[in-house]
């Protein structure tokens, strides 16, 4: 069955091996060396379940929006199509925050929670912001999951903030693909939330604005951290040091490329 079912992927996945081990989990909540040894057969039912799934990947629908939900940094997350999927490069980023001294956290355009999350469960005091209702709504359940409290509020950017309110932190993955490479992206990619991807501004837009924006909250020697675009690090380097901050640093993801800008603000 593992094998066939590899088999039937193998046309238009190009993780034909991984997707097949995410099913069988998802059907039978075993992975896969469980299930091998352990001489559960399948049920008309699953069958049928497998057959629904291969017929939307063939659509280049994401598997993880099809399965409902997506892993990232040992927990997993309910998702569907009105949050991006949480992707591995991002868990440099949030590495990063876990390793400073525990403190106030804004966590920008939020999505599923992922980050949030990670980090509350770290022991940090969360704010976590979307301009997405659904999103919002999505996170509140992931974050309901893992119980951790975390102060979620609907709005843009820093819009839902109170005034005079200050962070020590203050954590992004914003949109960061100019209109131009968007066109060049899978197909998959492009069943994601466009607006959570592309920037414009050759793909700079969000960034700057967030680098900007931050220095009015960011408590003296409060840090900011963003995932960033690998093509265009000069940029943000050049933007963080124009805009004031200090020790700014680019860091690489698992891959060798640079994915996390980290500044200062004195």
């Amino acid at each position: 069955m593992y094998k066939g079912l590899i088999q039937k992927l193998e046309g238009f996945s190009e993780y034909p091996e991984w997707e097949a081990r995410e099913i069988i989990y998802y059907l039978t909540g075993k992975n896969l060396a469980d299930f091998l040894v352990g001489g559960k057969k399948l049920s008309r039912g699953d069958y049928r379940k497998i057959e629904d799934i291969i017929a939307k990947r063939r659509r280049k629908v994401p598997l993880h929006y099809i399965l409902g939900c997506a892993s990232f940094m040992g927990i997993e997350l309910e998702i569907n199509s009105d949050v991006l999927i949480p992707r591995n490069e991002t868990e440099i980023l949030v590495e990063q925050v876990l390793m400073e001294k525990k403190g106030k956290i804004l966590d920008i355009g939020t999505g599923s929670g992922a980050i949030a999350i990670v980090l509350a469960l770290g022991g940090f005091e969360v704010v976590a912001t979307d301009i997405s209702e659904k999103a919002i709504i999505i996170a509140h359940k992931n974050a309901e999951k893992y119980g951790v409290k975390i102060d979620f509020r609907k709005g843009a950017y820093f819009k839902p903030l109170k005034k005079g309110e200050k962070f020590d932190y203050i954590v992004s993955n914003p949109p960061y693909v100019s209109a131009e490479e968007y066109e060049n992206l899978p197909e998959e990619v492009k069943k994601e939330p466009k607006n959570a991807l592309v920037s414009p501004l050759g793909g700079m837009w969000h960034s700057y604005k967030i680098m900007l924006m931050a220095r009015k909250y960011l408590r003296s020697g409060g840090a900011l951290f963003m995932e960033i675009s690998p093509r265009r690090v000069e940029k943000y380097v050049k933007a963080a040091y124009a805009l004031g901050y200090t020790e700014v640093r680019v860091l690489k993801d698992l891959n060798g490329n640079f994915r996390v800008i980290k500044t200062r603000w004195e």
